[in-house]
C-alpha cells in the first residue's frame, strides 16, 4: 500500500542531480493524499518498478526516481499494463496510450494512471506526458492536483518554446503554443487564472528547473506534430544553441504567456533580500552651543 506519496513532484530531486538547479532550496507541491485515495499500489527499486520496461533507466534516472520516491518506494504499476503502456509510450501511439491508461484506470483506480504518468514523466521529460498530466490533474479533486497541472503546464510551455527549434518547418512552434491555449486545456486555464500570484510564480520557477533538468532526458519531437502534421527535423547540433538562448529568456517568456491567459501582468519578481545584517545607520550629527 502506498502511504506517503505527494502528487506533487519533489524538486529536491532537481538539486540532489544537478547543484546549479539549487538556488531557493528544495520544496514540494501538493498536500498529502489522504489515505482513501491510494490504490493497492506494490512499490519498489526503480529497477522494479521499470522491470520488463523497453524504457531504459539512465543514472540520471535512477537519482531522479530514487529522490521522489525515497526508501524504494516508487510505485509498481501492475502488469500487463505497465509494459504495454511504456512500448506505447515509446512508439509515440498515443491512441494506444489512451486506451491502455483507460484500462488501468478502470482496473486500479486514478492514482495508478497518475502514478504512471508521473514515473515516465521523470524518465523521458516528455512534453506529451506533461500536457496529459496537466489535464488529468485539473479534471481531479485530489489535494494539490490543481497546482501541479498548473507546474505541468507550465512546464510544457517552457518545453515548447525551447525545443520548437528542432522542428525543420516554420511556425510548428506557434501553433503547439496556440494549442495550450485551447479549450483542451480549458481546465487547467481556470487554474492559472485562480492561482495567488506567488503561488503562480512559484510554479513558473519550478517548471524552469524541471526544462532544463529533462532537457537531456528528452526524445520526443510532440511539438513538431501538432495539427496531425509530422515536420522534418534538424539534428541537434543545429538547433540546440538556439533552444540555449531561448531557455535563458524563459521567464519573461512564460511571464508575457501567464499574463495573456490571465489579463493581467505577472507580478515583477522581488529583488532578494539583503544577507547579514543590515548597515548601521550613521548618527546625527551633535551640534555643540
Amino acid at each position: 500500500m502506498l502511504r506517503s506519496l505527494l502528487i506533487g513532484l519533489t524538486l529536491a530531486a532537481c538539486w540532489t542531480v544537478n547543484p546549479a538547479l539549487s538556488q531557493g532550496g528544495a520544496s514540494s507541491l501538493g498536500a498529502p493524499l489522504p489515505q482513501g485515495a491510494f490504490s493497492p499500489l506494490p512499490v519498489g527499486t526503480p529497477d522494479a518498478a521499470f522491470a520488463g520496461s523497453p524504457l531504459r533507466l539512465s543514472p540520471n534516472d535512477h537519482r531522479l526516481l530514487a529522490s521522489r520516491f525515497r526508501n524504494d518506494k516508487v510505485p509498481v504499476i501492475p502488469q500487463p499494463f505497465a509494459g504495454q503502456l511504456d512500448a506505447a509510450l515509446q512508439a509515440g501511439n498515443w491512441t494506444r496510450v489512451m486506451a491502455r491508461k483507460a484500462d488501468l484506470g478502470a482496473s486500479r483506480g486514478e492514482l495508478a494512471m497518475l502514478m504512471w504518468e508521473q514515473t515516465r514523466f521523470l524518465v523521458t521529460g516528455s512534453l506529451w506526458l506533461a500536457e496529459l498530466q496537466a489535464r488529468d490533474l485539473a479534471a481531479s479533486s485530489l489535494p494539490g492536483a490543481r497546482q501541479t497541472a498548473v507546474l505541468m503546464w507550465l512546464y510544457a510551455l517552457a518545453t515548447t518554446m525551447t525545443d520548437g527549434h528542432q522542428c525543420a518547418g516554420s511556425g510548428a512552434r506557434d501553433a503547439h503554443l496556440a494549442s495550450l491555449r485551447g479549450p483542451a486545456f480549458a481546465a487547467v486555464l481556470a487554474g492559472v487564472r485562480s492561482l495567488p500570484d506567488e503561488e503562480l510564480a512559484a510554479q513558473r520557477d519550478m517548471a524552469i528547473k524541471l526544462e532544463a533538468l529533462l532537457a537531456p532526458e528528452r526524445r520526443d519531437d510532440t511539438v513538431c506534430h501538432t495539427g496531425g502534421r509530422s515536420l522534418a527535423t534538424r539534428p541537434p547540433d543545429a538547433w540546440q544553441t538556439a533552444a540555449a538562448r531561448t531557455r535563458d529568456m524563459l521567464p519573461s517568456h512564460l511571464n508575457a504567456f501567464c499574463a495573456l491567459v490571465r489579463g493581467r501582468p505577472m507580478p515583477k519578481p522581488q529583488p532578494p533580500a539583503p544577507s547579514g545584517p543590515a548597515p548601521a545607520r550613521p548618527s546625527a550629527p551633535v551640534t555643540r552651543g
